[in-house]
């Protein structure tokens, strides 16, 4: 069996927010553990892909990289 290590978090929640998960998670038929840790995997990984995607515009309206055609792509690829 793979044990990972892990750690403990701790969150405050208003009452209305912690029935909303009780309600989603049981919907969800998973506890509400595994249902925070999805959604927060979810969240982050939109974040990273938000960051990305802020750091390419960056580096468009720089000049460190440009926008090419699909077509400039295909002649690249020999497609």
């Amino acid at each position: 069996r793979d044990h990972k290590l892990s750690s403990v978090i701790s969150l405050r929640v208003d009452d209305n927010i912690y029935s909303q998960l009780d309600s989603l998670s049981k919907k969800s038929g998973i506890d509400k553990t595994k249902f925070l840790k999805q959604a927060l995997l979810e969240y982050m990984e939109d974040r990273e892909d938000y960051f990305m995607a802020i750091e390419a515009l960056e580096d468009l309206k720089d000049g460190r990289d440009k926008i090419v055609s699909w077509d400039e792509v295909k002649k690249e690829l020999a497609i």
